[in-house]
């Protein structure tokens, strides 16, 4: 393995995500299989200077099911919350789809995962192979509005989010779900610290030669991790669906990715040039990917994590850009509206017309996307959050509009875009 390892590690894995059916195989014998499958990925990891963040699980969207019950399915979250507690998993995912089923059920069901559970994140699927469903995204809305009133200061939307096209297995949290088949894993990774690499070693390179640097650079480290990737599922037998390479944020020096776009030539995050910049670094992402031959899942894409990168948080603060930037940079970055504080008292019609926007630009653009936004309780708009959390940088509050929507936009069944600009994967 030494052979391999880059002399100077500088990406990070953010974590391996694990995907399993609660109701195949027996309790025992999953209690036993969990923990012994993320202890090996542990050591494989380390062994090659790759430390994980984090451990976490991801379960299927069950409310689908003939015997869907809450009682029950809370009854079975509470067994996983135990699972991954001994497992040494941080967080665990809870799915809902909102296709086919009672909306008010679902989401009624998932806050009460929220309120229960501290480590439980929750993804409600809201348009899936370009159907969009109107109806039940204004239940996520006011679902959103609800768990907003859980704490003081708003926090419990973190781990809430509605996600657009996002296939099975996409290893970051909240958008995520395993498909009900036989468990899987997935890699996602953090990736500003090998591009701020590049750029120090190679100021002022006009940017054809910086873009084969980058490539170059992500190509080597892509092989390393998907062959560490491998090497997991032929010890464990679990497959391993591939990497989610995308550009995201993490708490240290070098990991702001608003910061990156600035040292390319963006004067501020949000102003001329950042969509361009966007472009090209998922741009970067992708054939990376492509030269690597590694196995893909997910995003792979530049993630504007609006709380939790704090140069993004400041040019936020400054007034660089609003919600309709935010909404143009979803066409090609990674992940959508991201970590976005809104007015605590907005209406679940204001709330479930952005979710609408991002749906459609998703089911359009035939991109997975989503939308994770916190309504802040007693805030309105431009004034700060005052989260105290050691990941979180608080900025200022953006303002919604369409206040005046018509419910009748989310009256009707769910809705195709039938001439998508781009096919679904």
């Amino acid at each position: 393995m030494s052979g391999t390892l880059s002399p100077e590690p500088v990406s990070h894995v953010r974590t391996v995500t694990l995907g399993f059916d609660p109701e195949q195989g027996s309790p025992a014998s999953r209690e036993r299989e969990i923990p012994e499958f993320f202890a090996r990925a542990e050591r494989l990891f380390v062994e090659a200077r790759r430390p994980l963040r984090t451990r976490r699980l991801v379960l299927p969207a069950m409310n689908d099911r003939p015997r869907f019950s809450r009682t029950n399915h809370l009854s079975i979250v509470k067994w996983v919350a135990e699972l991954a507690a001994s497992a040494g998993a941080r967080w665990f995912c809870v799915p809902f789809t909102l296709f086919g089923t009672d909306p008010e059920l679902a989401t009624a069901t998932a806050l009460e995962v929220v309120r229960r559970h501290d480590r439980a994140f929750v993804n409600l699927k809201i348009a899936e192979n370009g159907q969009v469903q109107r109806a039940g995204i204004l239940e996520v809305a006011r679902f959103v509005l609800a768990v907003s009133r859980q704490s003081r200061n708003g926090y419990d939307n973190f781990r809430v989010g509605a996600s657009c096209n996002c296939p099975a297995g996409t290893p970051f949290f909240p958008f995520t779900h395993h498909d009900g088949g036989n468990d899987s894993f997935a890699i996602a990774l953090e990736l500003p610290g090998v591009f701020a690499k590049v750029l120090d070693e190679s100021p002022g390179l006009p940017l054809p030669e910086l873009r084969e640097r980058f490539c170059a650079r992500l190509e080597q480290e892509l092989r390393l991790i998907d062959g560490l990737g491998l090497q997991l599922e032929q010890a464990t037998g679990v497959a391993y669906r591939g990497i989610d390479a995308s550009l995201a944020p993490y708490p240290e020096p070098n990991g702001s990715v608003a910061q990156l776009l600035e040292r390319l030539g963006v004067d501020d995050y949000g102003t001329s040039g950042t969509l361009f910049f966007t472009a090209f670094l998922s741009d970067v992402l992708r054939a990376s990917l492509e030269r690597s031959g590694a196995r893909r899942i997910g995003f792979n894409g530049v993630m504007a994590s609006l709380l939790e990168d704090p140069k993004l948080a400041e040019c936020c603060s400054r007034k660089t850009f609003e919600m309709d930037a935010l909404l143009s940079f979803a066409a090609v970055c990674g992940c959508g509206l991201d970590m976005v504080p809104i007015p605590g008292d907005a209406y679940p019609e204001e709330i479930a017309s952005l979710m609408l926007d991002v749906a459609g630009m998703s089911s359009a653009l035939g991109k997975p996307l989503g939308v994770r936004l916190l309504p802040i309780p007693r805030k309105t708009s431009n004034e700060m959050t005052d989260f105290g959390h050691d990941f979180f940088h608080n900025c200022r509050v953006l303002p919604l509009r369409n206040r005046s929507v018509a419910r009748a936009l989310f009256a009707d069944p769910p809705f195709s875009l039938l001439s998508p600009l781009r096919p679904l994967p």
